[in-house]
Parts: structure tokens; sequence; C-alpha cells
């Protein structure tokens, strides 16, 4: 059903039937089949005559012949996409097979295999700080992981459509992975309480709260010799931090008066939070 169809139209000016044009087309969806994978190579149809006939009967035949121009494949690089971090994002891939028709064949050099059980989708490709999978007709979903750092990494990856011809085209799809949201606690103290004599202590619970990445560790932010702030005492006191060991740090005042904090995990805390 590929069908070509010719006009033959006298050219402009033409009175005496000696010059005429032909033209050729073809519909939108006819599709011959050409050489496979071989480019954009040419199909040509020979045998087609044109005969002019004079008053009495004498003849001449000319020939014509329709070339039909493989009509290849486009892909186009996709835009730059910023992915945070354990986050995923869909999207489609631009291209198109033009008369024939295309579909999403490989990522990088991998051949898809596509899963009719997870929707279509082909299997799931590592293509360094993040996974993709794709559909023949160019969805894909992204996954980012986690970063190692706060930096941010770029993931760039081709991807190759090939249509019925067995002819191809390639364009890259590019992600940035961003740093995420950093662990967050209350804006408001946690309060301590000892007695002077040290014969009752009531601790207090600083909470986290991990953001896209799990807390991996947590310590006291002073360092030895750092001045504190003392209030309801007198003006000349000062209070540093006089050592720090693991989870233990002692602060204090010149006259020796000191204060031994102690951090430790809540019960049943298993993220550090």
């Amino acid at each position: 059903g590929n069908d070509v169809t010719l006009t033959l139209a006298p050219t402009a000016g033409n009175t005496d039937n000696t010059s005429f044009t032909v033209s050729a087309a073809l519909g939108t969806d006819d599709a011959f089949s050409h050489l496979t994978a071989d480019g954009q190579n040419t199909l040509s149809i020979n045998g087609i005559t044109v005969v002019a006939t004079d008053t009495d009967n004498d003849t001449a035949t000319a020939s014509v012949t329709v070339d039909v121009v493989d009509d290849v494949a486009e892909a186009t690089d996709e835009a730059s996409q910023n992915v945070v971090e354990g986050a995923t994002v869909t999207g489609q891939l631009d291209f198109d097979g033009n008369a024939d028709t295309a579909t999403v064949t490989h990522i990088g050099s991998t051949e898809l295999v596509f899963d009719a059980n997870d929707n279509g989708y082909s299997q799931s490709i590592d293509i360094g700080n993040g996974s993709i999978k794709v559909k023949a007709n160019g969805e894909y979903s992204y996954t980012a992981e986690n970063l190692a750092s706060a930096s941010d990494v770029s993931n760039t990856v081709a991807y190759t459509v090939t249509d019925t011809d067995g002819d191809t085209a390639t364009a890259d799809i590019t992600f940035n992975v961003t740093d995420g949201s950093g662990p967050s606690t209350s804006a408001t103290p946690t309060t301590v309480t000892v007695d002077e004599d040290g014969s009752a202590a009531v601790g207090g619970t600083i909470t986290f709260t991990a953001g896209s990445d799990a807390i991996s560790s947590v310590a006291y932010g002073n360092t030895v010799g750092s001045s504190l702030t003392l209030t309801g005492a007198d003006a000349s006191e000062s209070v540093t931090v006089k050592s720090i060991s693991g989870n233990t740090m002692v602060v204090g005042d010149a006259d020796g008066n000191d204060v031994t904090l102690t951090l430790a995990p809540t019960a049943g805390n298993t993220d550090n939070t």
C-alpha cells in the first residue's frame, strides 16, 4: 500500500506540447522498505515511460525514474535536568522516525529488553550516579543515587533509536544530581539541669531530623579553649571548654568549677537522630 503519485503537466509557456514536468508525491504514511541499516539510501523505480504522439501518429518515448530517498530517524539531545539525590524524575526522549517507525533500542552500549510486567519499561541501567529505564516509545524514569559528598555530579548517557529499515540515530540525555537537604534540629536550646553540689542532674534530649542523607555521626561542635556564654553570674567570670574526649566534654571557670557533659544516644535510637 505504499504509493507514489505522478503528475504530468505542461511547463509554463509551453504552447506546442514539447515540454512537460513530471512531479511525484508520496503519502506521509507511505514508507518503502529500503536497504537495512544503510543510512539515507535511495530506492529507484524504473520503467516508467511518457509517450508523445504527433498528428499522424508518429511517437517518441521518454523514460522516467523515480528516486525514493530513505527518511532516516532523528534524535535530539535532551536539556540537562537537575535531580535531587534520591529523587526520581520522568520524561520523554525527543526523537522522530519520520516516514519509518522508530523505537529506542539502546542506552549507551546496552541493548534494551522491555518488560510488560513493568509497564513496558526496559531493565534499569546504572549510568554512574543514578539509573535509568526507558520504554520503546521514549518515556523514561531516572532515579538519582545519594551522593557521597555535598558536591553536585553530572551524568550524561547516549540513547539510540532504530527505525524499521534498521537506520539509527543517537543523542544524549544529561542529569545533574544535586545535594539534598541537610539534617535539622529545633532552634530552641536543650536545657540540662544540675545541682551545684552535684547531688542531682536532669538530662535533656536533643532531636535531629535527617535530610536527604542518613545522619552518620553526632559530636560536640565546640573546640577546646573556646569561650562560652555565662548568664546569671558575675560579669567578670568566664567559662571555657576545657576538654573534649569522645562523647564527654568538660566546661568550667578558672577557679576549677567544672561541669561534665555526656552525649549518649537515647534508648532505641538506631539512626543517630
